[in-house]
């Protein structure tokens, strides 16, 4: 798969997921970057300007959909791709989340969420 460095910022308050997937997308190429704060996650993406953002539902800060609504909400970076990833089986409230691009429930098979992010990326 060739990547051009790519920036993901993947915001999952699992630690091992996060870094299973962090280091599993550097490791093809992509520049990721793992966080399981969607506060500091929402500064971050303000700061570095990521080209996808892959987040799941549950979180002790921020849940998936206050976490949407902020970063929806700031123009600067509210133009930012997302794919959310859940526990929840919750696909009806995240198709009418806005600007979801696509949703995968856990546990998904690493390939399957890398051919997401593929065509998330050349949209």
């Amino acid at each position: 798969m060739g990547v051009c460095g790519d920036k993901i910022l993947i915001l999952d308050d699992e630690e091992g997921l996060r870094y299973i997937v962090t280091e599993e997308l550097r490791s093809i190429g992509y520049d990721a970057y793992g966080m399981s704060s969607k506060a500091d996650g929402l500064e971050w993406i303000s700061e570095h300007k990521p080209d996808l953002v892959i987040t799941d539902i549950n979180s002790p800060d921020l849940n998936g959909f206050e976490f949407l609504s902020l970063l929806r909400a700031d123009a600067a970076i509210s133009h930012t791709k997302v794919i959310v990833v859940s526990g929840l089986n919750v696909p009806d409230e995240v198709a009418e989340a806005d600007g979801i691009l696509d949703y995968l429930t856990k546990p998904y098979q690493l390939d399957v969420l890398l051919g997401v992010i593929k065509e998330a990326l050349s949209n």
